[in-house]
């Protein structure tokens, strides 16, 4: 299904206009046998060494997240983010649906679950999700100018920093005006979410709309197995600030320059340049920590054992042109 014809249905009805807000260059997700007569090509070790892992999180959720489901799958995704094919996820309890637990699955479907999500990434190397859940449906409503993000789920977080993924910050203009619903009382709504984990107090309106979908630069995650509260704090300050940046930079075109984007929980901003310097700093006490476990290891191997060491060290070289090394750095 991936890049068929069928998915430029919903993206003529939107009317889609599909976004790439970044130059870098996007790391094939599938990994491919390596070349046997010449030079393997960035891209191919990349992939072989473990990068090009990606969390795309995609705001706001609106009512019913639908353009989620299927921007991915359109010949447009396919032409500006070739090889990089992520994997959907979505509530536990939409997959205990008879027939549309049927119609996810069959669309290669996932839940939103550690377990879902762990073995989506590893398998796909790439997911999209909705990270602020049926909490930011609430928020939801057509006819307001304000738009609110839902920021108090950070378990996404927490997988990018343990799996070393990428965060791809997505923003899709005219989601929440893709459908509306009848405003029951929200104690009410928040009280099914919390129960049930679904608000089954909606009465889905038809509100029409167009999409304009931007995405994001990837924002580089440290390897941390165990993340303190400290860094995920400024992790989701970096993340729900390149939201900003990307809604700011791109309403005018996308015709929502009247409106405004509130993130509740307040979350304070972070520049990239700041978040720079925090990741430099986590690779400075991983480039300490391979410098200390190298010499441990010739100490104990020895001379002899150095030799052989160097002459494994100028093999690799050879054979991909660099040597690359991963570290676990615990904060």
């Amino acid at each position: 299904l991936v890049g068929h014809g069928f998915f430029n249905l919903p993206a003529r009805y939107f009317q889609l206009r599909l976004i790439r807000d970044c130059k870098e260059t996007f790391m094939p997700t599938a990994a491919e046998p390596l070349p046997t007569d010449g030079a393997p090509t960035e891209a191919q070790l990349e992939t072989q060494l473990g990068g090009g892992k990606y969390i795309f999180g995609f705001h706001p959720h609106g009512i019913v997240p639908m353009t989620c489901g299927w921007v991915h799958m359109t010949p447009q995704w396919q032409q500006l983010f070739p090889g990089v094919q992520p994997v959907p996820l979505v509530s536990s309890i939409m997959h205990t649906i008879p027939l549309m637990r049927d119609v996810l699955q069959w669309c290669g479907v996932c839940e939103v679950t550690k377990t879902g999500f762990l073995q989506s990434l590893e398998r796909a190397r790439a997911v999209l999700l909705v990270p602020g859940g049926q909490q930011e449906m609430l928020f939801s409503n057509s006819g307001s100018t304000c738009i609110k993000l839902y920021s108090a789920h950070c378990g996404f977080l927490r997988i990018a920093l343990q799996t070393r993924s990428d965060l791809v910050p997505v923003f899709a203009f005219g989601e929440t005006q893709i459908l509306d619903n009848l405003n029951f009382p929200i104690t009410w709504q928040r009280w099914f979410v919390k129960k049930m984990r679904i608000n089954v107090l909606v009465y889905v309106l038809g509100g029409g709309g167009l999409v304009s979908v931007v995405v994001g630069k990837p924002i580089k995650v440290p390897a941390v197995d165990q993340p303190s509260a400290e860094l995920l704090v400024l992790l989701q300050r970096r993340y729900f600030t390149a939201i900003q940046e990307l809604f700011d930079k791109h309403k005018d075109e996308a015709g929502h320059a009247t409106h405004t984007l509130e993130v509740e929980p307040d979350v304070e901003p972070l520049t990239h340049k700041e978040w720079e310097a925090i990741l430099a700093s986590y690779a400075d006490r991983a480039s300490g920590y391979v410098v200390w476990l190298m010499g441990d290891v010739l100490l104990f191997l020895g001379d002899g054992g150095g030799r052989v060491l160097g002459h494994m060290y100028h093999s690799q070289l050879k054979l991909t042109g660099r040597i690359r090394w991963r570290c676990v750095v615990t904060h």
